[in-house]
């Protein structure tokens, strides 16, 4: 339209005749459903103007009572504009509809800082919609049989506002008893553990199928010792660290993973990335013995294996072979998992699930599956015009770390015989572990 109509401003104009004529008909159930779809694209599209936008919100609210909320519900999910959410969650209020909760908790739960203030109009838009405080409504969408991702979200919410232990009791205390509640009560009652996002979950599940009785009881045992121990904390992402690594490295306290880890660590070069790498977060910290405080115990052990392994001739020709291959191939990265077989860590190469470009890798249904069991994931950093600038991960690399909720190892070519490898945590930690 704008191109037809030569402006912006001249072919806003021709859609708000579009908008104007859609009010006056009277779509079938098919074309309600689409309607909703395209609406709360528009609404929380940047890439139409303002003025549409605004347009849409009022024909919604106006017009399509019975659907606004879901609409708009829809809407505050595809938007991070502040102002744009801000006017519809006021809408939403004005509507009053309970219709609105469920997308109201999936965007409390968002992980974004800087979204505090809009978390706060969340919280106080879904007690004045149900009238009843956030923790009971959380509550209760924990355990409706609904939509698995807003029970989850609710799930998240809870942990978010309240003490582990308190959100534990909670879960224990929940009478529903569908397979949803029993996962949960699983996993809080034995390991203390409560799952925050649908991989996480999917995780617990999996785990459940896969490991036998005895194979459990073995893995509350060390998480209880370990706890004791070292004050850690069981994650759902250890259980095979801990179910496949040999016993008398679990045995090494922490201090002193630290320091065998620091020492091997200091006789290592590390490629130092550039800065203005696009995408790239450059300001993050790469050393170990400034960050060792913010890694838990069961990455002490990952780094360490990795390290025992980097040390084998065999491993480091094994991972050089990996980046040629990657090299070579500009239609997908290269990635897989690492596994432990004889106490060595072994990288198992996964074909792409799609190959998106030379920049992503794309995990196969089949690694997202038999990725529930491993050490880490890893992938490959080349580029023929770039190697140093790809030290280590991205944006999008630490993000998806977090959402996986696996460590990750990223191998990057600094050269035809020279490469460099850094680890990273879901929590956003990043370790260099030198050039080789």
């Amino acid at each position: 339209m704008i191109e037809s109509a030569g402006n912006r401003e001249l072919a806003d104009q021709l859609r708000i005749g579009v908008l104007d004529e859609i009010v006056r008909r009277e779509p079938d159930a098919n074309q309600y459903k689409r309607l909703g779809a395209v609406f709360a694209e528009v609404v929380g599209s940047p890439l139409h103007s303002p003025l549409i936008r605004q347009r849409v919100l009022y024909i919604v609210t106006d017009y399509y009572r019975d659907e606004a909320a879901q609409w708009l519900g829809a809407a505050l999910l595809n938007s991070s504009e502040k102002q744009l959410r801000k006017e519809i969650i006021d809408a939403l209020v004005k509507l009053g509809n309970e219709k609105a909760i469920p997308y109201l908790i999936l965007s409390l739960a968002e992980p974004e800082a800087e979204l505090l203030k809009d978390k706060i109009a969340i919280v106080r838009a879904v007690e004045s919609i149900t009238e009843k405080p956030i923790e009971k409504v959380l509550l209760k969408y924990l355990a409706d049989s609904g939509q698995l991702k807003t029970r989850i979200a609710a799930l998240a919410c809870l942990l978010e506002q309240n003490k582990r232990s308190e959100v534990i009791t909670e879960i224990t205390a929940l009478s529903v008893r569908d397979d949803f509640v029993k996962e949960l009560q699983f996993w809080a009652g034995q390991f203390g553990y409560v799952p925050t996002n649908i991989m996480r979950y999917f995780q617990c599940r999996l785990q459940r199928i896969i490991l036998t009785e005895e194979q459990l009881e073995k893995l509350r045992q060390w998480a209880l010792l370990l706890c004791r121990r070292e004050g850690y904390t069981f994650d759902v992402r250890d259980s095979y660290l801990l179910s496949a690594v040999n016993e008398k490295m679990l045995d090494i306290p922490r201090v002193k993973l630290i320091d065998r880890i620091h020492q091997r660590l200091s006789e290592l070069k590390h490629a130092k990335r550039q800065y203005s790498y696009k995408g790239a977060p450059d300001d993050y910290a790469e050393g170990f013995i400034d960050q060792c405080n913010l890694l838990r115990y069961t990455d002490l052990i990952r780094i360490k294996l990795l390290l025992e392994s980097l040390e084998q001739e065999e491993f480091t020709a094994r991972i050089k072979m990996l980046l040629q291959q990657d090299f070579s191939d500009t239609t997908s990265e290269t990635g897989g998992l690492g596994f432990l077989e004889q106490g060595e860590i072994v990288f198992k190469k996964y074909e792409p699930g799609r190959r998106q470009g030379d920049n992503q890798y794309v995990e196969s249904a089949q690694m997202v599956r038999e990725g529930v069991l491993c050490v880490a994931r890893w992938h490959c950093h080349t580029d023929k015009w770039r190697s140093w600038e790809l030290a280590g991960p991205g944006i999008d690399d630490l993000r998806y770390a977090d959402w996986i909720n696996c460590p990750v190892v990223v191998l990057t070519r600094l050269s035809e015989k020279k490469c460099n490898v850094d680890y990273f945590t879901p929590e956003g930690v990043v370790v260099d572990l030198g050039d080789y």
